[in-house]
């Protein structure tokens, strides 16, 4: 629901894994299957003749880079309505383990999704500020690379986006 809802809206999806393959992924969420698809999918493939897997996204950094990347493209396609006083469209990166802590410090967003006490663990001993997603209103915030937010459901992350 959460991201038909960001689709509805005219928000821009990506999906990036480590685990997942593009078969897994558009088999689990049915809201990617029109054509084209209406997000980028960076993961791992796995050649089905061979049963060779290609890792195209190796780890926690190969993840921040990615993510990098996308707050550099938004902010140079968007420069112009900023000066203009809009606001710029946000990056806001949703994950569940400590392999999505970097991506989340890259961009504007960042939400851990679930309760995952590892994640916290780490993020807690190199300072990061965990706050609940639940208080924030997140349309028309400014990056705050320090915090990552906590959500416990995708509803808690629809209703904070405004979707």
């Amino acid at each position: 629901q959460t991201l038909a809802g960001a689709l509805a809206c005219g928000w821009r999806l990506g999906i990036l894994s480590l685990n997942w393959c593009p078969p897994v992924i558009h088999a689990l969420l049915p809201v990617l299957k029109s054509s084209p698809p209406p997000a980028d999918v960076w993961c791992n493939s796995i050649d089905e003749a061979s049963g060779r897997v290609s890792n195209t996204v190796n780890g926690a950094v190969a993840k921040r880079e990615i993510i990098e990347m996308l707050v550099k493209q938004v902010r140079e396609s968007s420069a112009s309505a900023s000066a203009e006083g809009g606001h710029r469209p946000l990056v806001v990166y949703v994950g569940d383990s400590a392999t999505d802590l970097l991506a989340m410090l890259a961009a504007d967003v960042g939400i851990l999704i679930g309760e995952s006490g590892w994640s916290r663990e780490i993020a807690e001993r190199f300072g990061l500020v965990i706050e609940p997603l639940d208080q924030q209103d997140l349309i028309g915030t400014e990056a705050r690379r320090e915090v990552v937010f906590e959500a416990q459901s995708w509803l808690d992350i629809k209703r904070c986006l405004g979707i």
